[in-house]
């Protein structure tokens, strides 16, 4: 089931956007890392969702959505870069890299009001770059299918 990423069939040939990829794969299973720490209280829950969480109640709840929202982007980028079988059409795809880019201007954008320092300087740099590669990807798929 696992492909190379260098699969004829694949939307790849442009090094920009297999290093996007590769990416959007690597840099969010890192982040699950992170707030597997924060659920597990390693890391206090305060420098994240804005500062604005109030218990550990609300902690657990909003971790779980940054979690399932990660695995979801390490799946479509996955599938995308050929490591896992494409499990969407194209166009459903197609819809859902659009969702995530919007995702992560928006969260960018929301990065810059945190009232943590840490988030802020952390973050928004991150966020942005998760909303160029996307985009990259997004407009390197939109070329293929122009092209072909």
């Amino acid at each position: 089931m696992i492909k190379n990423i260098t699969a004829p069939q694949q939307n790849l040939g442009d090094s920009k956007v297999e290093r996007a990829i590769k990416g959007m794969v690597f840099v969010p299973a890192i982040i699950i890392v992170f707030h597997m720490l924060i659920v597990t209280g390693v890391i206090p829950y305060s420098i994240v969702w804005g500062g604005r969480l109030t218990s550990t109640t609300e902690m657990l709840q909003f971790e779980a959505v940054s979690i399932g929202i990660n695995l979801l982007v390490i799946a479509a980028f996955a599938a995308e870069g050929g490591f896992i079988r494409k499990l969407l059409p194209h166009n459903i795809k197609t819809v859902l890299l659009w969702g995530l880019f919007g995702l992560f201007v928006a969260n960018t954008i929301a990065n810059l009001f945190s009232v943590t320092l840490f988030e802020k300087l952390v973050f928004t740099p991150l966020t942005l770059l998760f909303a160029v590669w996307t985009y990259r990807v997004i407009r390197f798929r939109n070329e293929s299918v122009n092209n072909n």
